[in-house]
């Protein structure tokens, strides 16, 4: 199976300042292989989810210190901090059960119907 792996990370590094990794990091070569591009990444819109994250006043984008990080993603991971030090607890979860939330839940989605149980896995076991 070649279709890219699924990640998703929340990282605590402060009670008001989480950092949301999500990704589906490819299994092949982007720049060599332009159709798995097209397939996986372009064709999804994954691109337009963190477009809607960053639409929220508390988040902004977020850049690994780690060169292994950077390298590893693709072009389309969602890489924020959600800094809710101002609102506290309750803005916290809020933007995490209104905007995070759903937002995961499409990259999900997006995983499961084209990556992992997409026509293009099944087309091949037909051979």
């Amino acid at each position: 199976m070649d279709a890219p792996n699924f990640l998703v990370e929340l990282i605590r590094s402060s009670p008001t300042s989480p950092v949301l990794i999500l990704d589906l990091p490819p299994r092949k070569d982007l720049v060599l292989q332009p159709e798995y591009l097209h397939t996986f990444y372009e064709n999804t819109q994954l691109e337009r989810q963190r477009q809607l994250l960053q639409k929220i006043p508390e988040v902004q984008p977020y850049f690994s210190s780690s060169f292994y990080i950077r390298c590893v993603v693709s072009p389309t991971a969602i890489l924020v901090r959600v800094d809710t030090e101002a609102g506290g607890a309750e803005r916290m979860e809020e933007i995490i059960r209104d905007h995070v939330s759903p937002v995961a839940k499409e990259v999900l989605g997006i995983w499961l119907d084209p990556c992992a149980f997409g026509e293009r896995e099944r087309e091949r076991e037909r051979w």
